[in-house]
């Protein structure tokens, strides 16, 4: 008696076939994944937009405390955005903090702790400073190794955020945001 061959399973030929369509698929996938893993990787820069001191929406800081808004129309600075950097630049903080030339915007800016009954400043027309890609200031704990410190260091991206009082030319608040 002769047996159906979809009784006996597939034919060595549907064998074949279904192992070559197996091989060319995976030939196909696995770059496709493994490009897919490649672009998905954190990267040393995040994107172009992250705190942004010159947008025109409200920019919440990672600390959650800080917001900048965009200045009201009617608020005058008394000091200028030249003397705003120049204050910065004077103001003692380390060469590496300061890379390039600074994003200026004047804003309003509040900061209010969780929990703090009153905010530390409300509604403050300054000008925010932005230094993109300063050094990171990696401290931690007093057991960390220096070459840890360094392959710490060397995984952040950070931005440095002075503001500077738009009418006492007071460098007011200084605060880095790192990202890895």
């Amino acid at each position: 008696m002769r047996r159906n061959p979809m009784q006996r399973g597939l034919s060595l030929r549907h064998q074949i076939t279904v192992g070559l369509f197996v091989a060319i698929a995976a030939a196909v996938v696995v770059p496709i994944v493994m490009a897919s893993a490649a672009n998905s990787a954190p990267s040393a820069r995040p994107d172009p937009g992250w705190l942004r001191a010159d947008t025109t929406a409200d920019v919440v800081y990672p600390d959650g405390a800080t917001v900048a808004r965009p200045a009201i129309q009617a608020a005058a600075p008394k000091v200028d955005r030249g003397s705003a950097v120049a204050k910065v630049r004077s103001a003692g903080f380390a060469e590496e903090l300061q890379p390039g030339t600074p994003e200026v915007a004047l804003r309003s800016v509040t900061r209010q702790l969780k929990g703090q009954a009153a905010a530390d400043y409300a509604d403050r027309l300054a000008w925010v400073v932005t230094y993109r890609g300063s050094q990171p200031q990696v401290r931690g704990p007093m057991t960390m190794k220096q070459e840890e410190r360094k392959k710490l260091s060397a995984s952040l991206y950070c931005v440095m955020v002075f503001l500077v009082d738009a009418g006492t030319s007071e460098v007011f608040d200084a605060q880095q945001f790192c990202k890895s």
